[in-house]
C-alpha cells in the first residue's frame, strides 16, 4: 500500500486530512523527519497556519522534498501547502520550496474573498469520496 506523508510543520488541521487519505486507500504517516520524509510514496503539505513559521519547519528537509519531486513523487498542497510551493509569500518573511517561481500575494480588497469555515453539506450524487457521509437537513 502506497505511504502519503503528512508534513508536520506545527499547525494544520493534520487528522482531517490523514483519515482522507486513508479513505482513498493511503496508508499515512504524519511527520516532518528526515527518515519519514525518505520513505514517502507521497507528500502532503497541509493547509492551515503561517507562512513564515511554516517555511522554517520545511527548511531544514527542503532539499528532501524537492529531491522525492523532482524523482517524480507526487506533492498535494493544500492553501499554505500551496503557498510554500511558491519562492515566497508576501503572507511573512522566509523561503518556499521555489518549485514555482513567484511570490503569492494578498487580494485586492476589491475581490470578495472566498468564504472558509463549516457548510452543511447536501449530497446530490454519492462520489466514491463521500462514502460514508450522511446528508444532513
Amino acid at each position: 500500500m502506497p505511504e502519503a506523508v503528512i508534513f508536520d510543520y506545527g499547525a494544520g488541521n493534520l487528522l482531517s486530512l490523514k483519515i482522507a487519505l486513508e479513505k482513498v486507500g493511503l496508508k499515512t504517516e504524519i511527520g516532518s523527519s528526515q527518515d519519514v520524509l525518505k520513505r514517502a510514496d507521497a507528500i502532503a503539505l497541509p493547509g492551515v497556519g503561517n507562512f513564515s513559521a511554516a517555511a522554517k519547519q520545511v527548511e531544514p528537509v527542503k532539499h528532501l522534498i524537492l529531491d522525492a519531486v523532482s524523482d517524480g513523487v507526487p506533492i498535494l498542497s493544500i492553501c499554505l501547502g500551496l503557498q510554500l510551493l511558491f519562492t515566497q509569500s508576501e503572507e511573512g518573511e522566509g523561503d518556499g520550496l521555489g518549485l514555482y517561481e513567484g511570490k503569492t500575494v494578498w487580494l485586492p480588497n476589491s475581490v470578495k474573498v472566498p468564504h472558509m469555515g463549516w457548510n452543511t453539506l447536501r449530497v446530490v450524487k454519492q462520489p466514491r469520496l463521500l462514502d460514508g457521509v450522511a446528508d444532513i437537513s
